[in-house]
């Protein structure tokens, strides 16, 4: 996500400057690549719910937590102001 890697024709590539500026200080790659198994884990769950109606509720109660968890935040960043 957001890396460069050169490729010179007869060599293996190598990886290059990123230019994110998170990169350089390592921030931001955790996340990345917790976002990355977490996405291709819910894929993978999502393929084996055969129906696609009780697929469709499977997303629908994953985006239901989702906002319930954006409420509470923000109800936890309103009582520390």
């Amino acid at each position: 996500m957001g890396e460069v890697f050169p490729l010179h024709g007869g060599t293996p590539a190598a990886q290059g400057q990123d230019r994110r500026p998170e990169a350089s200080t390592g921030r931001g790659s955790r996340l990345a690549e917790q976002y990355a198994d977490f996405t291709a884990g819910l894929k993978r769950e999502l393929a084996e719910i055969q129906d696609a109606k009780i697929r469709q509720w499977a997303i629908y109660d994953m985006r239901a937590v989702l906002e319930s968890d954006k409420k509470v935040r923000g109800e936890r960043a309103a009582r520390r102001r």
